[in-house]
């Protein structure tokens, strides 16, 4: 009869599936994030720089002929 009796699967296997999975996934968005955040700041300081340089052009007093 012992040989009839259901063996349970060590569940680890798939707990470690799991979190491997898990960790792609945070990593996934982690790594998006990044990139986005990258992009935002890159056209904060070109549009930063255009500003300022068109101020300055603003401010330049005019020449008399």
């Amino acid at each position: 009869m012992s040989n009839y009796r259901r063996t349970s699967k060590p569940k680890t296997e798939h707990i470690k599936k799991d979190l491997l999975f898990f960790k792609k996934t945070i990593a996934t968005i982690g790594s998006i994030l990044g990139l986005i955040t990258a992009s935002i700041t890159i056209m904060n300081a070109m549009n930063n720089n255009n500003n300022n340089n068109s101020k300055k052009k603003l401010r330049q007093p005019r020449q008399q002929s």
